[in-house]
This record gives structure tokens, C-alpha cells and sequence, in this order.
């Protein structure tokens, strides 16, 4: 009987959450559709996180509301329910076989078997969502970056149809370091953009290049954000791009690629204190931290 009882609460608290989720999910489709456009197409880190917090906390108040209310609404539609059961009771006129607090067996198990694909779902996504995590911290070394601002400089023309502008890229790096790197706004910095997330990206890491339209810049400027110690390393308009590494190596390695395929690229490393130059080799001594 015990046990029965506890089956019966556990049922209906799995319905009413079914009927709080039916009406809010328009909300919360709405909520995850902006806010995700938020994420992928603003690139300034403050703006984007600010809008994030504004926009998400209100509809967080209003999904909460929404689903406080219907709580509210099935709660006291089940006291007036309880209230007609101990009239009926006390007078003789209640039935007993079609009673509002009666579940059939058969409604018990269904609930408890959506509740199990629920838990499925959940624990899927979640999997799935932290997998995604893990599998870019080792890519990166646990390092990440926000983009603080892209700003466009000058328009650059090859010829009358093929014209891009320089874009000033800021990035700040979880292991604190700012990079100013330059790009083109447009699909020909070929070699600062990556496949990643089944699309084609900018890349993850600091990267400078001149797009074939002339747009974009060779070198990139580096700040120790701890000290504020800088310096700028000099590239050759193709690629310049800083190499993952962990956290704890004392040296920042940029590669800076030849083009082609007689001249390796050259690797070049500066120490992370002070931003000073230690070496530079055309040999990939730094495919092990890769």
C-alpha cells in the first residue's frame, strides 16, 4: 500500500510537470532560438554576454511565472477536488470508483516510463554537451578566447571587382594574454579559417593573414594582460597563428606558413613573462604539444 501511494504521488507530480512544460514551451523555445542567435552571430564578448544575462533573466521570470501559475491553478483545483471528496464522504454521495484522486495501474506505469525517457533524454544531452566540452579543452589544452572587439580599418582592392577590408580582431585568452590579429571581412582569409562544427570557421586561435582581396594584416600584436609587458610578432601575410599549448609551457609558438610547399613554416617562440624572443626553427619540434 506504501509503496503504491508513493508510485501514485511520484505519477502525479510527473503529469503535473508535463502540463507546466506544455505551457511554457513556446517560451522556452523562443528563449533558446535568441539566445543562441545572440551567441553565434555577436562577436563583441561584453555585448554578447550582457545581452545573454538581460534577455535570458527575462525569460527566466517569465517561464518561472508561467509555470508557478500552473501549479498554482492545478493546486487549488485539487483542494476544491479534496474538498468535494470529504463532503461526498461525510454525506454518502461520493463516488468512490470515479474518484479524482484515483489512478489505474496502467496510468502509473506510462508515467513512470516517460519519466524514464525524460531521465534518457536528459542524461543523452548532457553527455553529448560536456563530450563537446572536453573534446575542444583537449584541442586546446583547456585554453579558451573571447573576442573583445573587431573593428574595420581600411578598404584594400586587387582590382575594381575584388575588394575586402581590414578587420582589427581583439581576442583575450583564458591564460591571460590579448591578441590583436587582422583579417579580411570576408570568405578569402583562406588561412585563418578552419572546418570545425561541420562548417567553416574563423579560427579558434589568435591568427593574422591577408585575404586574396587585400584585406587583413601579417602581424600580430600580444599582451601579457598580468604585467602588461607587449610585443608584436612579425609575419608574412599568409599565416600567422599562435600553436596550442599547455598552459604551464613557459613560451607562446606561433607558426608563421611559407605557402608553399618547398619552404617549411617557420616556428617562432617568446617567452610568456616578459614577451621577449628565445627562438625561431623551420624543424616542428612542437608536434608532441599538438
Amino acid at each position: 500500500m506504501w509503496f503504491r501511494e508513493n508510485l501514485y504521488l511520484l505519477s502525479t507530480l510527473i503529469t503535473l510537470f508535463e502540463g507546466g512544460v506544455k505551457k511554457v514551451w513556446v517560451t522556452v523555445l523562443s528563449a533558446l532560438v535568441i539566445i543562441s542567435l545572440i551567441l553565434n552571430f555577436i562577436d563583441i564578448a561584453w555585448v554578447k554576454w550582457l545581452l545573454t544575462i538581460m534577455i535570458g533573466g527575462g525569460f527566466f521570470y517569465a517561464i518561472y511565472d508561467d509555470f508557478a501559475q500552473h501549479v498554482q491553478e492545478k493546486t487549488t483545483e485539487i483542494l476544491i477536488k479534496r474538498e468535494e471528496q470529504k463532503k461526498g464522504l461525510a454525506d454518502g454521495t461520493y463516488d468512490v470508483a470515479n474518484s479524482f484522486f484515483k489512478k489505474s495501474s496502467l496510468q502509473i506505469f506510462w508515467s513512470l516510463i516517460r519519466l524514464s525517457i525524460y531521465v534518457i533524454l536528459v542524461y543523452f544531452l548532457l553527455t553529448n554537451f560536456f563530450k563537446n566540452k572536453n573534446e575542444i579543452s583537449k584541442f586546446n589544452y583547456g585554453i579558451t578566447y573571447d573576442v573583445v572587439s573587431k573593428e574595420k580599418l581600411d578598404k584594400v582592392c586587387r582590382s575594381e571587382d575584388r575588394c575586402s577590408t581590414t578587420v582589427k580582431k581583439t581576442m583575450t585568452s583564458s591564460d591571460g594574454f590579448l591578441f590583436e590579429t587582422y583579417i579580411s571581412d570576408g570568405p578569402d582569409s583562406v588561412w585563418c579559417i578552419e572546418y570545425r562544427n561541420d562548417s567553416f570557421l574563423e579560427s579558434y586561435n589568435p591568427c593574422s593573414t591577408i585575404g586574396d582581396n587585400g584585406g587583413g594584416g601579417e602581424n600580430i600584436v600580444v599582451v601579457n594582460k598580468k604585467n602588461g609587458a607587449s610585443t608584436t610578432i612579425i609575419g608574412n601575410g599568409i599565416q600567422l597563428k599562435r600553436i596550442a599549448t599547455p598552459e604551464e609551457y613557459p613560451y607562446l609558438i606561433f607558426v608563421s606558413a611559407s605557402g608553399g610547399a618547398s619552404t617549411p613554416p617557420m616556428y617562432v617562440l617568446y617567452n610568456k613573462n616578459d614577451l621577449t624572443f628565445v627562438s625561431e626553427s623551420r624543424e616542428n619540434k612542437y608536434s608532441e604539444l599538438n
